[in-house]
């Protein structure tokens, strides 16, 4: 640790000497070479109304060390040839103008690269916010206005008591879609107004210029700053299309008072985490994805929680058992098939729920190495998950994609490694689709086939769902009702310590012949005869089994609970989705 800091300091040193060379040397009148600082690259994306991102220099607690201004983007490289991406410890400098007070420019022999932090941990986070809303009235040409009282925001923020447990506000959003790993707390919490003084109302304002005058403002009213860490600034954007905007990563949200009717109230949160939105087709896009337009997640434009693929991210979410990395060599081709995977909805729990799989049968996914994937013609991997419009997610009731499996899309030379994604790297998750219950479909961009099953559990919450891959024709994979008709599986396992016993392999079968039959009466009721290995369980639950085989009637009942086991937690009765929602383990390596 001491040689990493000395390290730094030897970095940040040598190019304060070299700055100092420069700007004795011939630089244009009025010009030199600054030193900015030390500090963290960040940004704010461009959002509705805008096209260009906005860089800051940032300090550990995201107060600004200095603006570069609208489109003012860092090199792709520093002075060392390493490549500079958000998120960066960087030592920065530029050609500083005196007229203007500007960076006049910025170029790579501007930056050194001291590390390449890892994306903010989205776990065991309770954060104290500094909620401040402008109110300026006498600025001109437009009125910095509050537009919104102290106590309506309290209750989009905290419920109407204050206590962050009424479901919709945003404590209890964030802390249900997250699992309890990121907390607000409503105690240490503060919202007030304050005076700030008057920026350009006549052009959309750069998000710095604002946060400068907020915290100004906070300041001469006597609020401590450092008592915080999240700054939630609620102004009048005039002239902006943005409902509300993020540092990635940082801790500071703008929020347009309009915004707090929006989803941008529980996105902007998540961002400091995760830096991108959700996307989709839509009816006019001719079936190219848009940016804002996943229907299943506030990460687009729906009101339900992060989708698989960035639950997965955050580690919010693990894979089922055996279903993290399913490929050519785990999903069987027809007439087999691979499964079940008994998902719960992701308003249940996040252990266990999705399937990941990247479809490397397809003749383009590789280059001719057989390794390297083939980015010419983009590829994409595909997630899984159940989606039911309960608790967390009860605003999603009755939208199409709702009591369903959820398909997303992501490019696959990015998902390597979900937990390694870098917030300069967007897989552009898209949604792609959803199965109802009881329905084989048919993905022929994947020459995939997916089956569901009906709903099981006490809650009727967890969908079995198989796969089959095929080579020139869906017709090669099994009708609906032939994994209904697949040898009975033993019985379910007992449970086992997840630590010392490793996943099976997922479930796979060739089925044997069997007469058909209607697919609206038929469902994929039970596996091929699963491993003799037990499976670990991640959380035995009352609501929740093991991935046992279907049953063509009512869900089994749950087997006794083994002599020394710990006793499985109880569903809380007044307010299911604060504490049913827990986090899950780790995803399996």
């Amino acid at each position: 640790m001491h040689a990493q800091r000395l390290a730094l300091l030897v970095a940040a040193a040598a190019l304060l000497t070299v700055a100092s060379a420069q700007g004795q040397s011939g630089n244009a009148p009025g010009q030199q070479k600054k030193l900015l600082g030390q500090g963290y690259l960040t940004a704010v994306d461009g959002h509705l109304g805008e096209s260009e991102t906005e860089w800051n220099l940032i300090d550990s607690r995201g107060k600004t060390i200095h603006s570069y201004g609208k489109g003012k983007a860092p090199p792709a490289k520093d002075r060392n040839g390493n490549g500079l991406q958000v998120g960066d410890q960087v030592v920065s400098e530029c050609t500083w103008d005196n007229v203007t007070q500007q960076c006049s420019s910025l170029t790579s022999s501007d930056y050194q690269l001291l590390g390449n932090p890892l994306p903010p941990p989205a776990s065991g986070m309770s954060q104290k916010l500094l909620i401040l809303i402008a109110n300026n009235p006498t600025c001109l040409p437009n009125p910095l206005d509050a537009g919104i009282t102290i106590d309506q925001v309290r209750t989009k923020y905290f419920g109407a008591d204050g206590t962050g447990t009424a479901q919709g506000c945003v404590a209890r959003t964030v802390s249900d879609c997250s699992y309890g790993n990121i907390q607000m707390d409503p105690v240490n919490s503060k919202i007030d107004f304050v005076v700030p003084g008057c920026w350009n109302t006549s052009i959309c304002e750069g998000y710095y210029t604002i946060d400068g005058f907020m915290r100004n403002a906070a300041t001469a009213k006597g609020i401590d700053l450092t008592k915080y860490d999240r700054y939630h600034w609620i102004v009048r954007g005039w002239n902006c299309g943005w409902s509300g905007a993020a540092q990635t990563p940082g801790t500071v949200v703008w929020m347009q008072p309009w915004g707090l009717d929006t989803v941008a109230l529980y996105q902007e949160p998540i961002h400091h985490y995760y830096r991108w939105h959700g996307y989709g087709a839509t009816a006019t896009s001719n079936g190219a994805s848009v940016e804002y337009k996943d229907p299943t997640t506030f990460m687009g434009n729906g009101w339900g929680c992060p989708s698989a693929p960035e639950l997965a991210t955050m580690g919010w979410a693990s894979a089922a058992v055996g279903a993290g990395n399913l490929n050519r060599d785990t999903v069987r081709a027809g007439p087999g098939f691979t499964g079940p995977f008994n998902l719960p909805a992701t308003y249940l729990t996040g252990a266990g729920a999705y399937v990941r799989m990247r479809p490397d049968w397809l003749p383009n996914y590789y280059l001719s190495d057989g390794i390297t994937i083939n980015t010419v013609q983009p590829n994409r991997n595909l997630y899984f998950a159940v989606r039911v419009g309960l608790e967390a997610d009860y605003r999603t009731a009755g939208a199409l994609h709702d009591r369903s499996l959820n398909i997303h899309d992501v490019q696959a030379d990015r998902d390597v490694d979900p937990l390694a994604v870098k917030m300069s790297n967007n897989r552009m998750c898209n949604f792609t689709t959803y199965a109802k219950p009881n329905t084989r479909s048919v993905l022929t961009r994947y020459q995939l086939v997916v089956y569901t099953g009906n709903f099981i559990g006490d809650k009727q919450s967890i969908l079995p769902t198989y796969f089959c891959r095929y080579s020139a024709s869906d017709a090669e994979c099994p009708t609906l009702a032939t994994p209904a008709s697949s040898p009975k599986p033993a019985a379910p396992p007992s449970a086992v310590s997840a630590a010392t016993s490793q996943p099976p392999a997922p479930v796979s079968c060739t089925p044997a012949a069997a007469p058909a039959a209607t697919p609206s009466s038929a469902e994929p009721a039970a596996s091929c005869p699963v491993s003799s290995t037990p499976a670990p369980l991640r959380r035995q639950r009352e609501d929740q089994p093991p991935m046992t085989p279907m049953l063509p009637t009512k869900p089994p009942k749950a087997p006794k609970r083994p002599r020394g086991a710990p006793k499985p937690p109880r569903p809380p009765k007044k307010r299911p989705g604060k504490k049913h929602r827990k986090s899950p383990p780790p995803p399996p390596q």
